[in-house]
């Protein structure tokens, strides 16, 4: 019996996956519990036409974080930090900084890549996944207060 799977299923397939599997199985298990649906030539027909506007609205959606990128990557933010008599710096820049400071530009669903808080003074380079592997180097500057 083929089946068009709704949900991913371990051992399986992924959903949306057209799968050969015992009749038994199909009726009793998989179309029972709402996992997946017979593949009649309509739902076939219907899941085409869901892949074609998934892979449209993706598209559209990659090109979107594409031209963020390049946007974030002309972006230079500025921190101030208070600095002792020595040139230390109290306190630091931290990923929460750098996100709440891009959300207030207008960026969202951002991470900041960091392996730990800016606690010097000067230029940092620091990387924002945008998500669907679309990454950014955003520029920071440190400066003293």
């Amino acid at each position: 019996m083929k089946v068009i799977l709704l949900k991913d299923i371990k051992g399986i397939g992924k959903k949306l996956d057209v799968k050969e599997v015992k009749d038994g199985y199909g009726r009793n298990f998989l179309l029972a519990r709402g996992l997946a649906e017979a593949a009649t030539r309509d739902a076939l027909n219907r899941l085409e036409t869901q892949k074609k506007n998934w892979e449209t609205g993706h598209e559209k959606l990659i090109q979107g974080l594409k031209l963020e990128a390049k946007k974030l990557e002309e972006t230079k933010l500025n921190f101030k930090m208070k600095v002792g008599e020595k040139g230390e710096a109290f306190g630091s820049v931290s990923h929460k900084d750098i996100e709440t400071e891009l959300t207030k530009q207008g960026y969202k669903n951002l991470k900041i890549e960091m392996e730990k808080p800016l606690k010097t003074i000067g230029e940092h380079s620091v990387l924002a996944d945008l998500g669907e592997e679309i990454k950014a180097k955003i520029s920071i500057v440190t400066e003293a207060e």
